[in-house]
């Protein structure tokens, strides 16, 4: 007695998502990120998001990331013989914080005999660490003192118009005016 056995194997699908990732967000949105899914015997039948949206056209998921946070997304692959696979990534988003800058208390009158340097001592601060520049009218910024130099040219009213940018193009001003009035020599006998 002889027979024959047809056996038809399968094999699952695969997923493959980015390791777990931390991003900078300048604007609330979408963030999409590739996926990969292959099967050795081309017979997936559904690809399910939880946490995202899956764009098979495009082979990414997308996640809405309005609100910043921890996004959990699940991508699941099912073949024709009902057998699975997923992956899943934690994507962590901070949003944006503005930068920051603000003249410190100093003195807004000078009086000096000849020309010498003036430094404005500011305050300039970014949350997120995407200071992309610092920008002034007056003098140039001395980031070891922390402050806006310049050499005034004689006897006047200076004012300096600082921005501060980062990386999100989201920026800061602050303006101070210095009045410098010149001083006479005293002579001495």
């Amino acid at each position: 007695c002889e027979f024959t056995v047809k056996v038809k194997t399968n094999t699952a699908p695969i997923v493959l998502l980015p390791r777990d990732t931390t991003l900078g967000s300048c604007a609330n949105g979408e963030i999409c990120l590739p996926v990969g899914i292959s099967d050795q015997d081309n017979n997936i039948v559904s690809v399910q998001a939880t946490g995202g949206t899956y764009d098979q056209s495009r082979g990414i998921v997308c996640v809405n990331t309005a609100n910043g946070g921890t996004f959990v997304v699940t991508v699941t692959a099912t073949d024709a013989c009902g057998a699975t696979s997923s992956d899943h990534i934690t994507i962590t988003t901070a949003l944006n914080l503005p930068p920051m800058v603000d003249f410190g208390p100093t003195d807004t009158l000078f009086e000096q005999c000849a020309p010498t340097q003036i430094c404005l001592p500011v305050a300039i601060a970014d949350g997120n660490n995407n200071l992309q520049s610092i920008t002034t009218t007056l003098g140039s910024y001395d980031a070891e003192l922390r402050a806006i130099c310049f050499v005034p040219e004689g006897a006047g009213q200076y004012c300096a118009e600082v921005v501060v940018m980062d990386s999100c193009g989201v920026s800061d001003t602050a303006n101070l005016c210095v009045t410098v009035i010149a001083s006479e020599y005293v002579g001495l006998t």
